[in-house]
């Protein structure tokens, strides 16, 4: 009985689905904020308000079938690029319409905008070291590879840019997306700048006085650490650089450019870089510190489409987890329980969700404006799918004026057999913090899955309701692509010091576990993310001098742990935290192996994190979606990408660099230091040479803390170094190069 059950219910989904297309066959082919573009304008057109064509661009991704260019010419729209099956178009905006009524056109997705994965509550300081765990080896330090950054706030002008003894000037290419002066050039927004004087004169992108989020990571993934040890991983690496628009800089933009920033032009960004490192023969790893929810309309489709496309042998895509693992995001119905809700809220007037269902279901909206008669707004799948467009909103009005609740029915990208939801609720002010506002799904024959867009869940009991909202589902996009590094943040220090002198521990850290704003996952399609962990608390790295000079607070109340003078102009190290500061180690460490193996795969990365990650939490089966296959281990991934791991084995070969060690390498001569708490110390010590292929090829014992070792007779090539003692902190491998 329970099947045929079940199958009356599929049945009657698949009806009501089919019935959704039907019925939006005119924006069927539109990510919603494309079709809410092309609504808009069908609307002022019919209301007189719009007298002459809204001529404006939109930027998108386009899926299109037979001729792409003759498509853009026959619509006055522009074809920027194509990857694979997916172009980057620039389409009038009141030409939507038409364009996505023609046969060719088979799917337009855009949406705006990221957001940064940085929590600014989080700053941390850590002046007494930093990146600690994560040395690196000698043979490696991201030369020959091109480290790429889109993000924000850059100034181009901080010696953390430079080799380390300010010889070479190490940013290659920069775009900025935001750059008002465009002349001469060939970009479809902003300008490009090449060459050390030209990038020096431009100085900053537009946005350096508001952020330096951009300054820090870049430092973090590349920086030289001028004359400090706040180096970043790859620090002999090319940079290439992309500022692109996020909601923190949009008020910059232009109106009448509003509609070209959107992911697809971050997708022009991404191959900016890629192009680049193309044309000077070079691998590149790309870190990307920003993101936004995902969702179940498919809006992102095409966007995991084009980046599958850039993901190839040798060019490698990061990004970030997101910043709310310690948010609750998600309720789950199931389809033997009548209902299930939360309390919602938001910081303005406006909070959403989006639901899928397998049946028909209730959605509903309690507002509490009197404890004992609260009102509700009760919308069925129905009553929604029966709507022109599948749209359909209703209200109350009450003494603080009108709570509104609209909804928009589609189908779920993920499973056609589902019915999915789009819900905004709107209220005269501060949605849910005054008058609370419980929604929820309704309908025992209905498995149903909400999701938060925006605003907060929260689980307060009130007349007898307790939300039943969890930590799920909160990876952002495009971190939960398929062919994407998503990487999530663990704790490092517990507190900080500010460049006064003032320590502090501003909030819970437990060093060695998930960071617990760090996103968790299942993707919505429940695919396992993240997929790796690094520090992402308490990292220093550097900071913008534009942004220093146009907040001089920041000197005083910010996160700064130094000021120091380079070519007339002021700079900082700084301390941030989020998953925004994890992703550029996990990507100057991928630069690392990129220098070691420059063919490296997405898939050949992942392997490597499987075979060499270690798992914070043994009890747990790995891959999870806390920490998926556990911390990056830089000097074990690199050991396993050059099979120095298997052709010697565990027992022959530490998979950790020495504490109270140093091993370093001058011209032919190998240098030994022992140290006991920074204090020299004599052991007895046996050092072993290997090459790749795991052949001993020299063996010499010390007994004093100083020793050298005559090296001239090796070919050159890579090698790895056993230093064993009785002392497991002096023990310990790492790789040098002999050329």
């Amino acid at each position: 009985m329970y099947k045929i059950i079940r199958f009356l219910t599929l049945l009657a989904a698949v009806l009501l689905s089919t019935t959704a297309s039907s019925q939006r066959s005119d924006y069927g082919k539109m990510s919603a904020w494309v079709r809410d573009i092309a609504r808009q304008q069908v609307k002022n057109k019919k209301s007189g308000t719009q007298n002459e064509p809204d001529t404006r661009q939109l930027c998108a991704l386009m899926k299109i079938k037979g001729d792409a260019q003759q498509l853009m010419a026959d619509y006055d729209g522009t074809l920027l690029a194509q990857l694979g099956e997916v172009y980057v178009v620039s389409i009038p905006i009141y030409r939507l319409d038409e364009i996505n009524a023609d046969e060719r056109t088979m799917r337009i997705e855009a949406r705006q905008s990221n957001r940064l994965m940085m929590d600014t509550t989080l700053y941390i300081v850590g002046a007494d070291h930093v990146y600690n765990g994560l040395h690196l080896p000698q043979a490696f330090t991201g030369k020959g590879v091109v480290v790429g950054v889109q993000d924000v706030g850059f100034d181009l002008t901080h010696p953390n840019f430079y080799s380390r003894d300010l010889k070479d000037y190490r940013i290659k290419r920069f775009w900025d997306q935001l750059a008002t002066d465009n002349s001469g050039e060939e970009m479809y927004v902003g300008k490009a700048f090449e060459g050390k004087e030209n990038l020096l004169r431009y100085a900053h992108s537009r946005d350096a006085q508001l952020t330096s989020h951009g300054t820090h990571t870049s430092g973090t993934a590349a920086g030289s650490g001028y004359n400090t040890d706040y180096r970043g991983i790859a620090f002999e690496s090319d940079i290439c650089l992309v500022s692109n628009a996020v909601t923190t800089n949009a008020h910059l933009i232009d109106s009448t450019d509003i509609y070209k920033h959107t992911y697809a032009t971050d997708v022009l960004g991404f191959k900016y870089i890629s192009d680049y490192a193309d044309a000077v023969g070079k691998p590149c790893v790309i870190s990307f510190s920003e993101g936004s929810h995902q969702d179940i309309r498919g809006d992102d489709a095409l966007l995991y489409e084009a980046l599958a496309a850039l993901s190839k042998p040798g060019h490698i895509i990061v990004a970030a987890a997101g910043n709310e693992g310690h948010l609750t995001t998600y309720v789950e119905k199931p389809a033997n329980k009548t209902e299930a809700g939360t309390y919602i809220w938001s910081n303005g007037k406006r909070a959403a969700v989006t639901i899928d269902a397998s049946g028909k279901t209730t959605i509903r909206a309690i507002v509490y404006h009197n404890l004992q008669q609260p009102d509700t707004i009760t919308i069925t799948s129905d009553e929604v799918f029966a709507a022109e467009g599948a749209s359909v909103s209703d209200s109350i009005v009450t003494e603080k004026g009108t709570f509104r609740m609209a909804i928009d029915g589609f189908q779920s990208c993920y499973d056609s057999s589902r019915l999915a939801f789009d819900v905004i609720l709107t209220a005269p002010e501060r949605l849910g913090q005054d008058i609370p506002i419980w929604i929820e799904t309704k309908g025992e024959e209905s498995d149903t899955r909400m999701f938060l867009l925006s605003g907060y869940f929260y689980n307060q009991q009130l007349n007898h309701r307790t939300g039943e909202a969890v930590s799920r589902y909160n990876i952002h996009s495009p971190a939960s692509a398929p062919d994407v590094i998503c990487v999530g943040a663990m704790g490092y220090r517990r507190g900080f010091t500010t460049v006064s002198g003032n320590y502090q521990e501003p909030m819970p850290i437990s060093p060695g576990l998930r960071a617990y704003f760090s996103s968790v996952g299942p993707t919505i399609d429940n695919r396992i993310k993240p997929d790796v962990m690094a520090p992402g608390t308490h990292i220093v790295s550097s900071y913008s001098s534009y942004f220093l000079e146009s907040n001089p607070e920041w000197a005083i109340n910010g996160s700064d742990i130094s000021h120091f003078g380079f070519n007339g102009r002021t700079y900082s190290w700084t301390s941030d935290a989020g998953t925004s500061m994890s992703t550029p180690i996990v990507a100057g460490i991928i630069a690392l192996w990129l220098e070691a193996c420059p063919t490296l795969t997405r898939e050949e990365v992942i392997e490597t994190f499987k075979k060499t990650c270690p798992q914070p939490e043994p009890a747990l089966a790995y891959p999870n979606n806390e920490y998926g296959y556990g911390l990056i281990n830089a000097y074990a991934g690199l050991l396993y990408i050059l099979g120095l791991d298997l052709a010697l084995g565990t027992d022959e070969l530490s998979r950790h660099q020495p504490q109270n060690a140093s091993i370093s390498l001058k011209g032919r001569t190998l240098e030994i230091n022992l140290t006991e708490n920074n204090t020299k110390t004599n052991k007895t010590a046996e050092v072993r040479v290997y090459n790749t292929k795991g052949q001993l090829l020299k063996t010499a014992s010390i007994d004093s803390y100083y020793q050298t070792i005559d090296l001239s007779l090796l070919p050159n090539g890579i090698y790895a170094i056993q230093l064993q003692t009785d002392d497991y902190r002096s023990t310990g491998s790492t790789l040098i190069r002999l050329q």
